[in-house]
């Protein structure tokens, strides 16, 4: 026999004898069950039976997971208004657009009402998970969301760009 082949078996023999113990295995996490419905901007137009664009919202780069919106993008969700939500909206303030403007204000609505609101001071990306007051939302129909930036880049002839919008929608909030 060669010695590379004896080294080989006297390896995997010796550990025969021995008596090994393991480590349980790593338990799985608790796995989040809560309903949600965000509409992800990424490449085309990402309608659902649940929730659409209207209008405000730029063409898509190919590849990218943005797109750029005006100055008042408008979303349609069907949720079920007798469940609580929260508002789950992913957005990047531009380099480009705030040295122009200066800081941003974003204020994001629900069937016309104000929900929540926020001031863009720094380029980079923001994460907003805001608590829908149950009053805002109408039963029956769909739910309106509506965002308002200003100010916003003017690029000529072309429509306005504000940011850059990741995902918007609705997320169940947890009791």
């Amino acid at each position: 026999m060669r010695p590379c082949a004896l080294l080989s078996l006297w390896i995997l023999v010796s550990g025969c004898g021995s008596k090994l113990s393991y480590p349980p295995p790593v338990q799985r996490a608790a796995v989040d069950h809560r309903l949600s419905a965000i509409i992800d901007l990424t490449d085309g137009r990402p309608d659902q039976v649940w929730g659409s664009i209207v209008g405000g919202v730029l063409s898509a780069t190919p590849g990218a997971d943005w797109r750029w919106v005006n100055p008042h993008p408008e979303f349609r969700f069907r949720i079920d208004p007798s469940l609580k939500w929260e508002l789950a909206i992913r957005l990047t303030a531009a380099r480009a657009v705030l040295d122009h403007t200066g800081p941003q204000q974003a204020t994001f609505r629900i069937n016309g009402e104000i929900s929540g609101s926020a001031t863009l001071y720094r380029d980079g990306r923001y994460e907003f998970d805001l608590p829908v007051d149950p009053g805002l939302l109408v039963k029956g129909s769909p739910q309106v969301l509506t965002m308002d930036f200003n100010p916003c880049l003017a690029r000529g002839p072309g429509p306005p760009v504000c940011v850059l919008l990741h995902s918007a929608g609705f997320v169940q909030r947890q009791s």
